[in-house]
């Protein structure tokens, strides 16, 4: 668990990623970024065959990954969460992450 060189890229791609969260305003006069990268136009063309997963931290409960599945509208639901708690070992949120990714549906 978390010894490969791919599971500390997981991991750190999270934390970066977590840290820059919420860190600028979206720019409301382009495109939504999903439809952007995706070259579509509307959510749910952006969002078809995409899993989604969210990485949590809540100052009393810990990190968690929530997975999703996908509704045929084009909406999340929440399927069930991943609590890993304040602290865990290296390469625990990798395989949270990639566990939350390998039960998220599409």
């Amino acid at each position: 668990m978390g010894e490969s060189p791919e599971y500390d890229l997981v991991a750190e791609t999270a934390l970066s990623t977590l840290k820059l969260c919420h860190t600028k305003e979206p720019d409301r006069k382009k495109k939504p970024l999903i439809d952007q990268i995706r070259k579509s136009k509307g959510y749910k063309k952006a969002n078809e065959k995409i899993k989604m997963i969210n990485v949590v931290w809540d100052k009393e409960e810990g990190y968690s990954v929530k997975y999703f599945r996908r509704e045929r509208n084009g909406s999340y639901v929440l399927k069930s969460r991943i609590d890993l708690g304040d602290t865990f070992i290296p390469g625990e949120l990798a395989d949270a992450i990639r566990k939350g990714i390998e039960l998220a549906t599409f």
